[in-house]
């Protein structure tokens, strides 16, 4: 796998836990029991959240489980010290015939419609037509022999609301990018494709998507952003693919990006993932 060099952030570490829900591409979210919190890396328990400082939440969503049947998956947070710096990840095992995606260990910014508590950004939720900029960067190393896909995830919500319980029923839209991966496609249909500053993405979209494991009956649309060119490194201008999708009619411009996510859909074989740096401007 192709190599970028590492920008370590310098982070502290608060374990939490939390229920946690949300694929991807893959089938959208489910709510989860809270497992025990976690007092040490790895945490390999479903849904374990750990708050780390100056970065997101760590959650080990593992949101579609039940479809690897009696397989003996594993899928854990972990940390490793590199220096004076402690870097964040997680690994997987799954299938090596997977035929679905089993689960999205991720990074969490903002307020996510399916855990609720408090965003642990200043500015999530933002109303979409009232974004000055918003601008995404990240750096992962990443090995892997399954299939699998390097994803941005997006909630939108039609009212910006944050209570304290989860609310999926203000869900408007799922947008994704993918920036990498292999072995399966987004979810729904083709569209046009879209130049975003001069990068080329497959633009991919479903009127009525929901959560494939089957864990609750919400609805919302699917929009999915695809490169063209394959990277674990990229710095993506949210502000400027949420404009295309409003020109496609495809999000609401007066609803609101709740949060962004950052993970893999991991559909087959065993992986890990390290973040090498992550941040987001948002204005």
């Amino acid at each position: 796998m192709k190599k970028y060099p590492v920008l370590f952030l310098s982070l502290s570490l608060a374990l939490l836990a939390a229920s946690c829900g949300g694929g991807g591409g893959g089938g959208g979210g489910s709510s989860a029991p809270a497992p025990a919190p976690a007092t040490q890396l790895p945490a390999c328990g479903d849904f374990a959240t750990l708050e780390v400082s100056g970065l997101g939440r760590l959650t080990n969503n593992t949101w579609n489980k039940a479809a690897a049947g009696n397989f003996a998956a594993t899928q854990c947070l972990q940390s490793r010290s590199v220096g004076a710096t402690t870097q964040y990840g997680w690994s997987w095992s799954w299938p090596t015939n997977g035929s679905t995606v089993y689960a999205y260990p991720e990074i969490i910014v903002g307020w996510k419609p399916w855990d609720g508590g408090t965003s642990n950004h200043p500015h999530l939720p933002a109303r979409i037509n009232t974004l000055q900029r918003f601008d995404w960067q990240y750096d992962l190393s990443v090995s892997t022999g399954g299939s699998y896909n390097v994803a941005t995830s997006l909630w939108i919500t039609r009212t910006g609301a944050t209570p304290t319980g989860t609310n999926p029923q203000d869900i408007a839209n799922e947008m994704m990018i993918w920036t990498a991966g292999s072995g399966f496609p987004p979810g729904g249909q083709r569209q046009p494709d879209a130049n975003i500053g001069g990068q080329i993405f497959e633009v991919w979209y479903a009127q009525d998507w929901g959560d494939l494991s089957g864990a609750n009956p919400n609805k919302w649309s699917y929009i999915a952003y695809r490169a063209t060119v394959s990277t674990f490194a990229a710095t993506l201008d949210i502000k400027a693919i949420l404009a295309d999708a409003v020109s496609r009619g495809y999000v609401n411009p007066a609803h609101y990006v709740s949060n962004i996510e950052l993970g893999n859909e991991v559909m087959s074989g065993a992986g890990q993932t390290w973040i090498n740096s992550l941040s987001a401007t948002i204005q």
